[in-house]
């Protein structure tokens, strides 16, 4: 029989436990089995594990085995809000939009008040991200309204539809 060679990406890997929401009687089975896997093709699987850093912990504390085959964790930081204001600039450069001067005042102070308030399960870029689509479809409700619409209105977003996504209107 032929080795697989590869590697397996597991995200929110602390879904797995038992007592964590959405889990299923099979996380514990699932846990198992990788573990077997990760030992027989120890040379040729490579698994990586990724989840918020507390529920982490509890994930490699489950299971004896887990902590002895995860040895190296890695902890990447949140972007800073500079960095998040920059993801947020290019999903809108990406997607045809620009923001005019009052609505990239407005995206710079939303986005350092979320930084700022973020707590242990803050999803970071996914925040803005989400945020970003709530302003294009605040965007589209309010251009679908003009009766004229020029390619300027068709790709601009303005302070109001920023503070319309984040509720702040």
């Amino acid at each position: 029989m032929n080795k697989p060679k590869g590697g397996l990406f597991i995200d929110e890997a602390y879904s797995l436990v038992k007592d964590t929401l959405g889990s299923t009687d099979f996380g514990q089975e699932a846990i198992e089995t990788l573990l077997k896997s990760m030992e027989d093709y120890r040379d040729d699987l490579v698994v990586i594990a990724a989840g918020y850093p507390d529920k982490m912990a509890g994930f490699l504390s489950s299971n004896p085995g887990l902590r002895s085959r995860f040895p190296r964790v890695i902890e990447f930081p949140d972007y800073s809000s500079e960095e998040l204001v920059k993801i947020f600039h290019l999903e809108a450069t990406r997607n045809g939009y620009v923001l005019d001067p009052d609505a990239q005042n407005a995206v710079i102070e939303e986005i350092k008040r979320r930084w700022e308030q973020r707590g242990a399960d803050y999803a970071n870029a996914r925040d803005v991200r989400n945020l970003f689509e709530r302003v294009v479809g605040k965007q589209a409700d309010r251009v679908s309204k003009l009766k004229r619409i020029t390619q300027k209105a068709l790709t601009t977003i303005s302070e109001r539809d920023i503070t319309l996504a984040c509720g702040t209107s």
